[in-house]
């Protein structure tokens, strides 16, 4: 019992212990997926941000595109554009350290100045162009107002003489003496322009290969942390596969032992179950054995309580007539008859106390060497007179005339008792027994004409050992007592 309550209280610790061990599984597996759902956040809210730059830069790359026709509106709303992606670039780089911001944010604040400085020199260059154009008109009309003079020749009559120089006329100088400062003006404005643009050039080659080498340095960061992350789910899943493994294979074998105890334990039960079946029907059938002697030994003591009546009866009527009567004859029959009531008496004592014996188990045989021809006569000797007077046959056969070791008294007393209620309970016809010895067994065989036994009679005599009905004239000497030697 001890032992039993260790078990279950082992059981229960066990039990105890998985489910400890599921709960921190579980709890342990909630708090890294968590971790894992915040990395992911993270990781999308990085991409998004990553996107907006990238639209901001191209967003801002394509604005330069028109600059030549930019006024002050646009000037300030590329200056805007500008300032908003430093701005973001500059949260990001908090955020995200990288080394390339700072340098693309110097190189965009380089190229909105550059852009501004284009922007004027276009503009400063289309006043002059302006100038140029305004004054054209006027010198033309000038010019058409003046007559150009013929040369003259010197000399006699103006035949010898050489050709004088024309002189421009007053327009064409007017003409020329502005348009030269104006074209130096305007050429030196195509030469810084063209500087400008040079200069803008190289700063969009080098701010593109800065773009370039931030947006692969943000995309390698980005793949970086993505490989990360899928490398800490492989992990995760790794370690969550070994430890559900782990726990399932705890209680597969948890499981195993169990069913292995369990199963011992019903065997043990139904083992016990069947033992206790097996001696409760034991115990079932001692008690109505014990019943049945019981029974058995009510009836035989009060039968034999009953006729001891009879010969003490008659021995005390016998006394009183030896009192009364003083003839030698009659005392004589008077003695005889007490005597066989004494004999009979003292048979039917010892017959008790052979049934006492028997009961309890100390009746013990005396075997003594005898000859089965002397049983044989005995029983013939005996019952022969008893059929003739009742006009019956006896038979009696003798298989093997050897010398066996028994107890004949006790095998005379069956053979007795048996005859007496086959000749009593036969009517007509005959009676026989056969007495044999084989292989180290005496067989005796009764058989008579009598009315027999039913199968149900058969069965209570002899489950009881005693006659299934007893007729009223029956008595005690008609007791199956001897039958519980065999």
């Amino acid at each position: 019992m001890e032992f039993v309550r260790k078990a279950i209280a082992l059981s229960h610790t066990f039990i105890i212990l998985i489910v400890v061990a599921i709960a921190f599984t579980c709890h342990n597996e909630w708090q890294e997926v968590e971790a894992l759902e915040v990395g992911n956040r993270h990781i999308d809210e990085f991409r998004k941000e990553v996107n907006r730059i990238h639209i901001q830069l191209i967003e801002f790359s394509l604005l330069g595109e028109t600059a030549l026709d930019w006024d002050e509106t646009d000037l300030e709303n590329y200056h805007a554009q500008r300032i908003a992606l430093d701005s973001t670039l500059c949260l990001f780089n908090e955020t995200h350290v990288i080394g390339r911001i700072d340098s693309v944010r110097s190189l965009l604040e380089d190229k909105e100045r550059q852009m501004f400085q284009i922007v004027r020199l276009i503009d400063e260059q289309q006043s002059i162009n302006k100038k140029i154009a305004s004054q054209v008109p006027l010198i033309v009309q000038t010019s058409m107002q003046e007559q150009p003079k013929k040369p003259k020749r010197k000399g006699f009559l103006g035949i010898f003489g050489k050709k004088e120089e024309t002189k421009p006329p007053t327009t064409t100088t007017t003409l020329r003496s502005p348009n030269r400062s104006m074209v130096s003006e305007q050429k030196e404005q195509s030469r810084r322009l063209s500087e400008q643009a040079d200069s803008l050039a190289a700063r969009n080659a080098d701010l593109n290969r800065q773009l370039k080498g931030l947006i692969c340095q943000i995309e390698n960061k980005v793949q970086a942390d993505l490989q990360g992350r899928e490398d800490e789910i492989v992990a995760m899943r790794g370690k969550s596969f070994m430890q559900v493994g782990g726990l399932m294979g705890f209680v597969l074998l948890l499981l195993l032992i169990s069913y292995i105890i369990i199963h011992r334990d019903a065997k043990s039960i139904k083992q016990y179950k069947r033992k206790t079946t097996d001696l409760i029907g034991q115990l079932e059938q001692s008690v109505q054995r014990n019943e049945a002697l019981i029974a058995s030994r009510k009836k035989a003591v009060h039968t034999i309580t009953h006729e001891l009546r009879t010969p003490l009866t008659a021995i005390t009527g016998y006394t009183e007539l030896l009192q009364k009567e003083c003839s030698k004859e009659n005392n004589v029959n008077f003695l005889q008859s007490i005597q066989q009531s004494s004999d009979r008496m003292r048979d039917m004592l010892n017959t008790l106390l052979d049934f006492f014996r028997l009961d309890n188990g100390k009746e013990q045989p005396k075997l003594l060497p005898c000859r089965i021809s002397t049983i044989t006569h005995t029983l013939e000797t005996e019952f022969m007179p008893v059929a003739m007077n009742k006009g019956l046959s006896l038979t009696v056969k003798n298989g093997n005339d050897a010398v066996v070791l028994t107890d004949k008294e006790r095998i005379i007393q069956i053979g007795n008792n048996l005859l007496s209620n086959a000749i009593k309970f036969t009517e007509k016809g005959g009676v026989s027994l056969t007495i044999d010895y084989t292989n180290g067994v005496l067989t005796l065989i009764f058989e008579d004409t009598g009315t027999g036994m039913t199968e149900d009679e058969q069965h209570v005599y002899l489950g009881h050992l005693n006659a299934s009905q007893t007729p009223p004239q029956k008595t005690v000497s008609d007791l199956d007592l001897p039958s519980c030697i065999t």
